[in-house]
Formats: structure tokens, C-alpha cells, sequence
């Protein structure tokens, strides 16, 4: 399970210049946040990362997230 966890941060991490961002996070991450309704994301792309099975919504944050909110 941590072997994919760090897959799927890895293959994030790979596609940031693509969509211009400094910062990806994956539905799987917003779901699993403290609050995620008060954390701003905005949806960039869908995709099918190399190495798993099924297609996830990948969102980028604002520039500056509140560090409490990502906890």
C-alpha cells in the first residue's frame, strides 16, 4: 500500500511542468484531507498514471495553501 502511495506521488511530481503547476494533488489526497471542502483545488486533468489501474481526477492547489488545512 505505501509502494503505491509513493508511486502515485512520483507520477504526480513527473507531470507538474506539464500543467504548469508547482503543486498536483490526487482525488484520492482531497478526500483523504481533514477538510476538504475548505481547501481550494481546481481540477487539471484526469488521467490514468503509469502504474495504476484506473483513471483519477488530479487538481492543483492555490499558491500558498494554509498548512492546516493539507494536515
Amino acid at each position: 500500500v505505501i509502494g503505491d502511495v509513493v508511486n502515485s506521488t512520483a507520477r504526480l511530481q513527473s507531470i507538474t511542468k506539464n500543467h504548469s503547476q508547482d503543486v498536483l494533488i490526487s482525488e484520492t489526497a482531497i478526500a483523504n484531507l481533514r477538510d476538504p471542502v475548505n481547501v481550494e483545488t481546481r481540477l487539471v486533468d484526469r488521467a490514468c498514471l503509469r502504474g495504476m489501474s484506473r483513471e483519477i481526477g488530479i487538481y492543483a492547489l492555490p499558491d500558498e495553501p494554509e498548512c492546516d488545512d493539507l494536515i
